[in-house]
């Protein structure tokens, strides 16, 4: 890279593991109960219930 100081260069730092899942994780569910279904499987969720 011409014209940019050496100290700016820097990798990128990759993406965790987590970072769609958090970003939206509506459509998470949907891709995991796709892929699910793909596989063969039936799927049904149930929301946690929160402690009080």
């Amino acid at each position: 890279m011409a014209g940019v100081p050496r100290t700016r260069r820097r990798p990128r730092h990759p993406v965790r593991g987590t970072y769609f899942t958090q970003r939206d994780p509506e459509r998470a569910t949907r891709r995991a109960i796709n892929q699910l279904n793909q596989l063969g499987y039936t799927v049904t969720l149930n929301p946690l219930e929160t402690a009080a």
